[in-house]
């Protein structure tokens, strides 16, 4: 398979493609009853459902890059990011992060979103950014904010959060 995107950078992480061999290390990440509960599908996923996933619709999907994070200096991987482009208006892109309970705190998602932003707007011609965040999952909310995202709906118990990219990057990349 050819990778979706080279490595991204930012001053802490390296921000690589997710491969099969992280699929043990995701699945328990995505198993964590303190992480789960802020998805969509607020339960633990199995080995089986993750790999079921990556090779059949994940690997296929142009749409979507998911990175792994991993922390330059220990080589530790911190959390896993991803970047989907909006089916219905291609010029949007969601961007959702998932952190190992280590490494929250840290400026580690602001810094991987804030990378995301960048490559979205230079590589897909993205013009506006979205969060979709569990409305009781504080942390995620107070991120968004800090990063000038702007509450533009609600889905169910999510909330919908907005930026324009334009107004926060500029005109040039």
């Amino acid at each position: 398979m050819k990778a979706k995107s080279k490595p991204l950078e930012t001053e802490r992480l390296m921000l690589r493609e997710i491969r099969e061999s992280d699929a043990m290390l995701l699945v328990q990440w995505r198993s964590v009853p303190e992480i789960y509960q802020y998805f969509l599908s607020p339960k633990p996923i199995t080995l089986e459902q993750h790999l079921e996933w990556y090779f059949n619709c994940y690997r296929e999907d142009r749409n979507r890059i998911d990175f792994m994070a991993v922390e330059k200096v220990s080589g530790q991987e911190k959390g896993v990011f991803h970047i989907k482009r909006s089916l219905d208006n291609v010029q949007c892109s969601e961007i959702g992060y998932l952190l190992d309970k280590s490494a929250q705190g840290k400026g580690y998602a602001q810094e991987g979103i804030k990378r995301l932003m960048v490559f979205v707007k230079s590589n897909w011609k993205c013009k506006e950014c979205a969060f979709y965040i569990h409305e009781k999952n504080r942390a995620s909310r107070i991120l968004a904010e800090r990063l000038g995202y702007i509450k533009s709906g609600r889905k169910g118990s999510f909330i919908l959060y907005g930026i324009d990219l334009e107004n926060i990057l500029g005109g040039g990349v």
